[in-house]
């Protein structure tokens, strides 16, 4: 059965759920622009010539420098459709157990979100501008791996494709910030669900710390 699901929001008049996610995917945004952005700029320098289980023939443009190394397609997006697609079922649930058994990702998104299901879907409706959130936030859990991402020449039917690849590219991902920003998430996620009930952060001093704190207040903090 294949599953579809929409992360697609509206300019305005956006459910609870709807504005918690709209500060997820500024955040998420914001690291595809200021980290992912120059990670795949200078994959752009490689000529990529996909191979037989999970490798990668490279070619850089100008030193002709080869390299064949481990590469895993995951997943375009189609501007026609406005649909995120996984490639296949193997590989999505290869990514999703991979984040599932090694992060405490339910603990940063929340218990009350549905970020995950949903993005894990085989078919994720979502904005173009907005799409870049899902190749990001897979890139932001895989410290070893670089984002490539290929676009089709043909304006008529631009096609986004995705991919891990396995080659010091430059770091540039503040994972530290990123897990910062889920927790932020979460927080407004809570406000938005419980707008009565008071949050509490742990510290060193006193892990009950009441915080007077407003969704605005985390909204403005990005």
């Amino acid at each position: 059965m294949i599953t579809i699901t929409s992360l697609y929001l509206p300019n305005e008049s956006r459910s609870h759920y709807q504005n918690a996610y709209y500060f997820l995917y500024k955040i998420l945004k914001k690291h595809y622009n200021h980290e992912m952005h120059y990670e795949m700029k200078e994959s752009l320098e490689w000529t990529l010539t996909p191979l037989p289980n999970d490798k990668v023939q490279m070619i850089h443009n100008q030193t002709n420098e080869h390299h064949e190394t481990f590469f895993m397609f995951f997943g375009y997006y189609d501007r026609i459709t406005e649909k995120f697609i996984w490639r296949n079922n193997i590989i999505k649930e290869r990514i999703k157990q991979f984040i599932l058994n090694n992060y405490n990702i339910i603990e940063y998104l929340g218990v009350d979100s549905c970020f995950t299901r949903e993005i894990f879907s085989d078919s994720v409706h979502i904005k173009e501008d907005d799409h870049v959130i899902i190749p990001t936030f897979i890139r932001m859990f895989h410290g070893g791996l670089r984002l490539v991402r290929r676009i089709t020449d043909n304006d008529e039917n631009k096609m986004f494709y995705y991919a891990l690849i396995r080659y010091n590219f430059r770091d540039y991902t503040k994972f530290d910030k990123f897990m910062h920003g889920l927790t932020l998430y979460k927080n407004l996620l809570f406000i938005y669900m419980n707008p009565n009930i008071p949050i509490y952060q742990d510290d060193e001093e006193n892990s009950q710390n009441i915080i007077n704190i407003t969704a605005q207040d985390i909204t403005n903090s990005l």
